[in-house]
């Protein structure tokens, strides 16, 4: 982990021509492993955007992950709930695997106030047949479809975590009368 955060040389770490590595982001297995406590050793973590299903057995993960996030103290950006719904060609929502369990974690977080914004968002991406496929081909798809829910969601989500990290670094300045 080390080796891959520190040795590694983003764009801008080594050549001044180059614009820096705005965002990295991590995609980690859920709970409370060695891994996410290596990171949040071995660099300063801006905040976490938590990813749940809406399956009963990924929030109590989930929740794990959340009271770790809090100990490390991480703020939480977003949660974001992947295959909340299938949105079929009648344009239904239906709500195979559940729901429910989001509005849980939200509460949680707003509770202990771990959040990294004050208002801390879910985001509910639907279960559409092109993001399968588009991804098998190799092309995401905010790529191959711009226009779709789904694109708009991605869209979004990156909206809400931008505004959220420029919030917390406005907060930093404010405190330490520096942006470091």
């Amino acid at each position: 982990i080390r080796q891959m955060i520190c040795g590694t040389a983003w764009a801008g770490h080594l050549d001044a021509r180059i614009a820096p590595l705005d965002y990295l982001i991590l995609d980690m297995p859920p709970g409370t492993g060695d891994v996410q406590l290596k990171i949040c050793r071995t660099v300063k973590v801006t905040g976490v955007i938590i990813v749940t299903t809406p399956q009963r057995v990924s929030s109590v993960d989930v929740l794990k992950g959340q009271e770790l996030m809090r100990k490390m103290k991480v703020p939480i950006l977003a949660i974001v709930q992947n295959m909340s719904h299938l949105l079929c060609g009648c344009g239904r929502k239906h709500f195979i695997f559940g729901k429910g369990c989001v509005e849980e974690l939200l509460r949680d977080a707003n509770q202990q106030g771990e959040t990294g914004t004050e208002t801390l968002r879910s985001f509910d991406i639907p279960i559409v047949e092109d993001i399968a496929t588009q991804s098998d081909n190799g092309i995401p798809i905010t790529m191959s479809s711009p226009d779709c829910v789904v694109s708009e969601m991605f869209s979004q989500i990156a909206r809400h975590v931008h505004s959220s990290v420029m919030s917390l670094h406005d907060v930093k300045r404010e405190t330490e009368g520096f942006w470091g």
